[in-house]
């Protein structure tokens, strides 16, 4: 048994899978949540949410351990009928249908942040990881839109990638900036992955 250096666990044990499941869980709802502030776009099946807010900041504070079980999770629940998907579906439809590339996506992002994350030591790696981790989520959803309504990639990039930047720009700045609140509120250690220098 060891300590673990993350802020919630730093002076207790390693949690259990019990744990570990309720903090994923607890992140699960917070993105199902994230999906029923949604804006739909005419020109698009893709709306815009409050999920990668959620994505980012969930993965980057629960880690490697966390991060794709908190999507997982999400995932299961809205599958069994929660109505976490985008403009409030639920069901395992979703994610076969033209927005299912996002939702894997999700897990794909949620992976990278949570595995990169040790290693952010200032504001702009935090924020280059984030950009990074969008990069792969739009690479999953604008590839999978493309083949499912059987359109160029071209066109698959005006509807599901471009009208976006703007808004996740601000998402990826506002993620970073409650991370930055989060290290300043907390007691990290001068050998903590969490302290920025």
């Amino acid at each position: 048994m060891h300590t673990l250096s993350h802020p919630w666990f730093s002076h207790v044990s390693e949690p259990t899978g019990v744990v570990r499941a309720v903090v994923a869980v607890i992140w699960a709802v917070f993105l199902g949540v994230g999906a029923s502030v949604a804006i739909p776009l005419p020109w698009t099946p893709v709306p815009i949410t409050l999920q990668t807010l959620v994505l980012y900041t969930g993965a980057a504070l629960l880690g490697r351990h966390f991060s794709l079980q908190m999507v997982l999770w999400y995932l299961a629940l809205g599958g069994m009928g929660l109505p976490f998907f985008a403009g409030g579906t639920a069901g395992w439809s979703p994610l076969f249908g033209t927005t299912g590339g996002y939702l894997v996506g999700f897990g794909v992002a949620a992976t990278w942040i949570g595995y990169w994350q040790p290693m952010v030591r200032s504001l702009r790696q935090q924020i280059f990881l984030f950009s990074t981790a969008s990069g792969w989520l739009f690479a999953c959803g604008v590839t999978w839109l493309a083949l499912s309504m059987d359109i160029s990639l071209s066109k698959a990039l005006m509807a599901g990638f471009l009208p976006f930047i703007p808004g996740d720009i601000l998402k990826i700045v506002m993620a970073a900036g409650l991370l930055s609140g989060w290290r300043r509120s907390c007691r990290c250690g001068p050998h903590d992955p969490w302290r920025w220098r």
